[in-house]
């Protein structure tokens, strides 16, 4: 995978999950504008290759200023384990802004010193405080780690701040962009954090989130709520996430979509002015019919269920919402909701479908393109999610594209789940701060971008920092990355 900016910023890494291992190696260097930048053990040493020390931080400098190292730890030599003598490890990097008119600070520390305490924090100093003098990131282990960026220009930064009704925050510089030019942060089976087994199904080979709804809409800034329905005994639905052999089901049954209606009706009324889509999958199924896909009737009565969502938006059939601009849905405070169906709902029952006047679209009205890898492999997934997004989003004005940077079991890891789905998404999550930022520009970049294992504020700031940057043009060229409008004359 090609990474126009390399610069290695130093090393900080977590080996091992029930016996925490850090390497300590700084060799920093200075992190460039537009750059990206990682804190990683090297993978040297028959412990540290055998435990795995892929894992890292990715600090991404979105800002116009070089970040120039001030000073960071000593080297260690080699790793210490909690269960031994060895147990205070720790590192620390500090980076100082240069170019502003006062001064800014970046200090990113590891340390395993007390249990319970974050393994990664960050604190912010001068004219950074503004977002914050402290951070304390999620770190995902083997392999994994964190991220942090910092996008703008001066008296104009977002990072990992930013107000759980970020997008109402972000108005004024999105407001003018249309649907088809907003990046929003998607969250892959949003209702499986938990439920109810079927078959050879569990926690390892089916759940895909930790979060409720609630938290991957508030912290985690989620907008687009990815939804499988499954129609149970007494006529309800819950979300699903199953595979048949043999008319058997195999895999878990997650919340209730009456819990999730209330989840986002909740938030909309503690957070007005955010726009959230909630896209329900091609295939719905019905347990009381051998797991068939849902007849005409089935689906009327999920239509019925989703229409309890409040604040749904009335838009035209005829017309192409994602041309809309953003604050012709959320402008002036009000929330928006959509419904979005694949096309052939529509088709298959034009009288049922409550249509545009409902808030309920689907491609006729909000044309999509959309990718789904099917790897277990970060290289694949990378490779494939890049090229496809770069080929249909050749413009900021192309369709909406979902980029469902997600990993996928394979084979007997399906049966036998090792690792886990949660935990395989840390390979992913990891590139969300590499590829990902590094393959977008500002002309051709993902809109929904899906995750599993929604965590803090992450998908969140990422997503902010694209907006900021590519959509919005707020931080400069960045090196090229940026196409930048010429000046008026």
């Amino acid at each position: 995978m090609l990474k126009p900016w390399a610069p290695v910023a130093g090393a900080i890494a977590a080996l091992a999950a029930s016996t925490l291992a850090v390497v300590l190696q700084p060799r920093a260097f200075d992190l460039k504008t537009g750059g990206m930048g990682t804190l990683a053990a090297p993978n040297g040493g028959a412990d540290t290759a055998y435990l795995n020390s892929d894992t890292v931080l990715s600090l991404i400098n979105a800002t116009p200023y070089r970040w120039r190292r001030a000073s960071s730890t000593a080297t260690w030599a080699k790793a210490c384990w909690l269960n031994n003598d060895c147990a205070d490890s720790a590192g620390e990097v500090e980076y100082r802004m240069e170019g502003t008119a006062r001064p800014a600070s970046l200090s990113f520390r590891y340390h395993n010193r007390r249990r319970g305490d974050p393994l990664v924090s960050v604190a912010l100093g001068g004219e950074l405080a503004a977002l914050g003098t402290r951070h304390e990131l999620p770190f995902l282990l083997l392999p994994g780690g964190s991220g942090f960026v910092v996008a703008g220009t001066e008296g104009d930064f977002v990072s990992h701040d930013a107000p759980v009704g970020w997008m109402q925050e972000m108005l004024p510089e999105l407001g003018n962009a249309t649907l088809r030019e907003v990046v929003l942060p998607r969250s892959h089976h949003a209702g499986l954090n938990g439920g109810t087994r079927l078959g050879l199904g569990g926690y390892a080979n089916t759940q895909v989130q930790s979060a409720s709804l609630e938290e991957q809409l508030g912290e985690g800034g989620v907008r687009v709520l990815d939804f499988r329905a499954a129609r149970v005994p007494g006529g309800r639905f819950r979300e699903c996430h199953i595979a048949k052999v043999a008319r058997v089901a195999h895999g878990m049954l997650g919340s209730w979509l009456d819990d999730m209606v209330d989840a986002i009706n909740r938030f909309n009324a503690r957070t007005p002015g955010e726009l959230v889509v909630l896209d329900v999958h091609d295939e719905a199924l019905d347990a009381t019919r051998a797991w068939a896909r849902l007849d005409l009737a089935a689906r009327r009565e999920l239509f019925a269920a989703l229409l309890r969502l409040e604040h749904r938006a009335a838009v035209p059939d005829d017309k192409d919402v994602s041309r809309w601009p953003l604050a012709r849905l959320v402008g002036g405070g009000a929330s928006a909701v959509l419904v979005n169906f694949h096309d052939s709902w529509r088709r298959d029952d034009p009288a049922g479908f409550p249509g545009g006047r409902e808030g309920f679209v689907s491609g006729q009205n909000l044309p999509l393109t959309h990718r789904w890898s099917d790897t277990d492999s970060v290289e694949a997934l990378v490779a494939d999610q890049v090229r496809h997004f770069r080929r249909l989003r050749t413009t900021r004005d192309s369709r909406v594209h979902i980029a469902d940077w997600i990993l996928t079991q394979q084979g007997l890891t399906a049966v036998v789940p090792q690792p886990a789905l949660i935990d395989l998404s840390s390979h992913a999550w990891r590139e969300l701060y590499g590829a990902l930022w590094d393959m977008s520009d500002s002309e051709s970049y993902p809109n929904w971008i899906a995750v599993d294992h929604v965590q803090g504020s992450m998908h969140k700031a990422i997503v902010m920092a694209m907006n900021h940057c590519l959509v919005a043009r707020r931080c400069g060229a960045l090196g090229g990355k940026v196409k930048m409008p010429a000046p008026e004359p």
